[in-house]
């Protein structure tokens, strides 16, 4: 994904809260709240130049008037008053070519809101910038404006006003903030060790300080985050990743379909620059997108066609545990007052 840094581009951040509280309490305790730290936690990730709105109150819409641009606006919805006031301001206020910046369109309010703005930026000429970590580009297919803070080029605007159109107002829309993530070393270890079938599942669970069921959602978690992004071009080459079929995560809905769609278009050769990069995740993102499903890393893809073609024989052939680590970890879990989530920090030579 494409760094975002502060420029002379015309842009504001915005997202909104609800909250059933009191509007007294809400305020004073703006920061406190997990939405408010989901949203400051997320937009950060993006590495986007931002600065918080001072003195915030739900009536306010306090500016930097030497330095308006670039400001985080969040509008607090209490209880029936889904009024965005802020937001309201912004377009109000707003020339031609002006960026909105948001986590996701949920900050909008409800289908029908979606639809009102939108109907609105599209007659003043703004620009959406919405992210969706679901995407292998991290850009929202209802984003108006891609990374250099312009229109979106070819068919993507106007499909973005096509989506927005479509959206069935009866249906709740997702709030891709998520939680807030903390992947431990001890965690993204024991990920990889068990993706790379190193380890049994049990010593992953137990060495990542997690019971069995967190442990399946952070991994959920960790293959949707910036993180794993990272990890998967670092363990890419020295597991060789693309022989071995998807350990972990189940077939995506319409896994044929999506079959069809991307191997007409792509012959499975993984790309090695990121001009191919970029046009082979623009094909799957496309046709995620299509069929209404997360994207998919490209070696993932592969992997998952791997496990399917080789079946239940192969993935048993997959296995290779290191029988170095096994005996350490039966030392070392032995022990009771040894804690299983330092097992890594304590095993020798543990890091690849």
């Amino acid at each position: 994904m494409a760094e975002i840094i502060n420029t002379d581009i015309k842009y504001f951040v915005y997202a909104s809260i609800s909250s059933g509280k009191k509007l007294a309490d809400m305020e004073n305790n703006l920061e406190s709240s997990i939405t408010y730290k989901k949203t400051i936690q997320f937009l950060r990730e993006k590495f986007l130049d931002f600065e918080l709105e001072k003195n915030a109150s739900r009536d306010s819409f306090n500016l930097d008037l030497n330095n308006p641009y670039g400001t985080l606006f969040i509008d607090i919805l209490m209880n029936r008053d889904t009024k965005h006031r802020k937001l309201d301001k912004i377009i109000e206020r707003a020339e031609p070519g002006l960026v909105l910046v948001i986590p996701n369109i949920s900050v909008l309010g409800n289908v029908d809101q979606i639809k009102n703005y939108y109907m609105q930026f599209q007659k003043k000429d703004i620009y959406v910038l919405c992210f969706d970590n679901s995407r292998l580009s991290g850009l929202s297919e209802y984003s108006t404006s891609d990374y250099s803070f312009g229109r979106r080029a070819g068919d993507e605007y106007e499909r973005a006003y096509r989506l927005v159109s479509g959206l069935d107002s009866n249906v709740k829309l997702s709030d891709n903030r998520g939680v807030l993530s903390n992947f431990t070393a001890a965690f993204i270890e024991s990920y990889w060790r068990y993706e790379t079938y190193q380890i049994p599942e049990s010593i992953a669970i137990s060495a990542s300080g997690l019971a069995r069921s967190p442990f399946h959602r952070k991994c959920a978690l960790y293959e949707r985050s910036n993180q794993y992004r990272t990890g998967l071009m670092s363990y890419a080459d020295t597991f060789k990743l693309e022989e071995l079929p998807k350990r972990f995560s189940e077939y995506p809905a319409q896994f044929k379909e999506l079959e069809q769609m991307i191997d007409s278009k792509w012959d499975g050769t993984l790309p090695n620059n990121v001009y191919d990069t970029g046009r082979i995740e623009k094909v799957i993102d496309d046709a995620c997108i299509d069929l209404g499903i997360s994207s998919i890393y490209p070696i993932n893809y592969k992997r998952l066609k791997l496990r399917q073609q080789v079946g239940r024989k192969g993935i048993a052939a997959s296995y290779n545990y290191d029988i170095n680590i096994l005996e350490k970890y039966e030392e070392y879990s032995a022990n009771p007052g040894n804690p299983l989530n330092e097992f890594w920090e304590k095993y020798s030579g543990g890091k690849p």
